[in-house]
């Protein structure tokens, strides 16, 4: 699986940069920020019906009703069985949700973390110098603090 956000699925950018990545605590969301663009959330085993993740049998089902929807591919769209293998490895997950505002430009590290008892907030550094807090579930800023005279690159949240 390729965490992608879509409006860089069919770009001629090959070459996307991950600078910071979180896993929710109830593992079922992944959080990532790109270098130059935004923060994005993605499913975990998005067909899972125990908290402890798939089982091979949902993983199989989820895989192959995945490839037949065709959203899975963003290339290859031969249906050879030499290139199945290609497509699993390709296979693109739609984002959840976007996070935006922030700057990730001048340095390549922006960590971006859950936050909250629940994970109800997400929080990251930006380049103009503030902590970002966003909503999770509505995706608005709630807190905008002033961190550091230049660059903000993480903020990690007390549990």
């Amino acid at each position: 699986q390729r965490y992608r956000p879509q409006h860089l699925n069919g770009s001629n950018n090959s070459s996307v940069s991950v600078s910071g990545i979180d896993v929710s605590k109830d593992q079922r969301e992944l959080l990532v920020s790109y270098e130059n663009d935004q923060i994005y959330t993605f499913p975990i085993f998005p067909k899972s019906s125990s908290p402890a993740g798939p089982t091979l049998e949902e993983l199989s089902t989820y895989s192959n009703l995945y490839h037949s929807n065709g959203a899975a591919s963003d290339s290859n769209e031969n249906d050879d069985d030499d290139n199945d293998d290609s497509r699993k490895s390709n296979m693109i997950l739609p984002e959840l949700a976007a996070y935006g505002g922030h700057l990730n430009r001048y340095t390549f590290l922006k960590m971006a973390k859950y936050a909250g008892p629940n994970d109800e907030y997400i929080c990251t550094g930006s380049d103009s110098g503030h902590a970002w807090i966003y909503e999770r579930s509505t995706g608005a800023v709630v807190s905008l603090l002033k961190a550091d005279n230049s660059t903000c690159n993480g903020v990690v949240p007390h549990p």
